[in-house]
């Protein structure tokens, strides 16, 4: 996968970043690795940091991987004072 340069492409990437709380990147960075990520949000719904994980690329599922890192990130989050009823501040 090569770097998305072309804005439209990159606003739309970044839509579904924030509408989902995850984003995944293959072969970008380091050929040969996929990358999982998930926001970890503080008491105030602001997005503080991210959990991710790198793995080889094609060695594991999204769907087999993402739960288990949504929900660690999901606790983490709850650790600084997140709670299911707060609200998400983007931007």
């Amino acid at each position: 996968m090569e770097t998305i340069t072309d804005p439209d492409q990159l606003r739309a990437e970044l839509s579904r970043s924030r509408s989902s709380g995850t984003a995944v990147v293959h072969d970008e960075l380091t050929p040969g690795a996929t990358s999982y990520a998930t926001r970890i949000v503080n008491g105030d719904g602001r997005v503080v940091a991210a959990r991710s994980v790198v793995v080889r690329s094609g060695s594991i599922k999204e769907h087999a991987i993402l739960p288990a890192l949504v929900t660690s990130g999901l606790n983490i989050s709850r650790l600084l004072g997140w709670e299911p009823t707060t609200r998400l501040r983007l931007g």
